[in-house]
């Protein structure tokens, strides 16, 4: 709407009117009259001059000018009032001390990078703050909501969270001394080192890029490590000494894993040992760790025998008396000669094979009672033959035998299992390898007799127990290997 400004004829003030207006009314002396041109283009022209109602209509102008501000200031302060005691202004509040707190931490904690996101989120509180209680009327003459400003500041909680959450880099210090000594430094910035013992390394080196840890691996190479013909992880490998070498490396981390363990106690073996094995040629290496010689079993674990030299040696023994019931599948070697003796091989990690050979048993039998002399008298013939007697079904209930056999069946793994994770969790599982070995031979043993058990010689019952301890066994085992890897 356009207004024209003029001055009352009467009293002199200063009014506005509508720019179409005839006739206009002074709010101050009360008088009215007709707009003319002359009136709006003259500026102070007064027609009757009294100096009483002039000085009474400049007053009434200033006190309705005092009321107005009084009206300004009231609704600025029920205004400021409103949003400190609302619920915008307590949260706004609870926010930035919320970040003034997460700023101290990221300064504390040496997080640059979350510092800095939690003064971005002070200055946009406080923004919000002084828009909320009218001290700020617009950002460069903006009129942006405070409750915006709010939400923004709230939102950027989670880029600050996961900045600070990251793990803060330690600097790497490589030992000089330890199995550490023993492989190469992988001069990196970042990293920890988890242990150092003389028998197991263990380090972890962060920030390290897929070229760097390629590098590397060529580095380990060039210094003795015979890359294992088994490779599970990343690279696996041993030396001439006997140290083994495990890298796992992850592309998305940019973390490399390293695992080191010296060289076994081992010694010069005098091939054969005894009669058990004399029928089997002697194994490429004539060196490793004696587990067993008696007359009933021979274990030993042989090193410095590659998969490729191992899987020879399981097919040069084709050739001997054990070469009469063999099978060979996946690196193992089960086989049998006619006494009925059992030979296992196994190609293991690191340039390791495993020979195990146990002598054959005869059951024992048990003596049947001696006929009373009602038994031995000649039964009289039978004029007419009785049909063959078919061959009854399994009788009802469980045997205590084979009740016995299947609780320690299930004992024995339950057993193997927490032998297991204790070995993979272990800062030094070179201590642990003659368990592992007696673990894994008595694991076959428990393995053959379960195979050995005939489901139809079984009453319902016994079918039912064989069932539910071979199922909860096999998922024992699954649960197990998914929670160590």
């Amino acid at each position: 709407m356009k207004l024209t400004g003029m001055e009352c004829p009467y009293c002199g003030a200063s009014l506005e009117a509508d720019a179409g207006a005839k006739t206009v009314t002074c709010r101050y002396c009360g008088k009215s009259f007709e707009v003319t041109d002359d009136i709006v283009r003259t500026e102070h022209t007064v027609n009757i001059k009294d100096e009483a109602k002039l000085k009474e209509a400049q007053l009434r102008e200033q006190q309705y000018r005092d009321a107005q501000d009084r009206r300004k200031m009231y609704e600025a302060d029920a205004k400021k009032q409103n949003y400190k005691h609302g619920g915008s202004g307590k949260f706004n509040l609870f926010m930035i001390v919320i970040c003034a707190l997460g700023l101290a931490a990221g300064i504390s904690e040496g997080r640059i990078l979350a510092a800095v996101i939690a003064v971005i989120q002070l200055v946009l509180l406080v923004g919000a703050r002084m828009l909320g209680t009218g001290t700020l009327k617009d950002i460069r003459g903006v009129k942006v909501p405070g409750a915006v400003l709010t939400l923004v500041a709230a939102l950027l909680v989670i880029p600050y969270s996961l900045v600070l959450s990251q793990k803060k880099p330690v600097r790497l210090i490589w030992p000089a001394s330890g199995i550490a000594a023993h492989i190469p430094d992988p001069e990196a910035s970042y990293g920890t080192v988890l242990s150092n013992s003389p028998d197991y390394f263990s380090a972890n080196v962060e920030r390290y890029s897929q070229s760097e840890f390629a590098a590397y691996v060529d580095r380990c190479r060039a210094m003795g490590f015979t890359e294992d013909d088994l490779l599970i992880y990343d690279f696996q490998g041993y030396d001439r000494e006997g140290y083994t070498l495990t890298l796992d490396y992850s592309d998305s981390s940019k973390t490399m894993k390293i695992q080191a363990t010296a060289p076994l106690n081992t010694t010069e073996i005098s091939w054969p040992l005894n009669e058990l094995v004399q029928e089997l040629p002697a194994p490429p290496s004539q060196r490793g760790m004696i587990i067993t010689d008696s007359n009933d079993m021979v274990k030993v674990l042989f090193t410095g025998i590659s998969a490729s030299e191992a899987q020879e040696y399981m097919n040069a023994v084709r050739e001997t008396p054990f070469g009469e019931n063999y099978e060979l599948r996946s690196g193992k070697l089960t086989a049998s000669d006619a006494e009925g003796n059992e030979l296992v091989i196994r190609s293991e990690q690191f340039g390791r094979m495993s020979l195990e050979v146990s002598r054959y048993k005869e059951p024992e039998e048990t003596a049947e009672p001696e006929p009373t002399p009602e038994e031995t008298a000649e039964p009289e013939p039978d004029p007419t033959p009785e049909p063959a007697e078919e061959k009854a079904p399994a009788a009802s209930g469980i045997r205590p035998e084979f009740q016995k056999s299947m609780d320690d069946y299930e004992a024995f793994y339950d057993e193997y299992i927490a032998f297991m994770q204790k070995y993979a969790s272990s800062d030094n599982p070179v201590s642990m390898m003659t368990d592992y070995l007696a673990l894994m031979s008595k694991a076959e043993e428990m393995d053959r007799s379960i195979s050995k058990v005939d489901e139809s010689e079984l009453s319902d019952e016994e079918l039912e127990l064989y069932i539910d301890v071979t199922t909860r066994v096999t998922n024992k085992l699954a649960k197990a290997s998914i929670d160590m890897n």
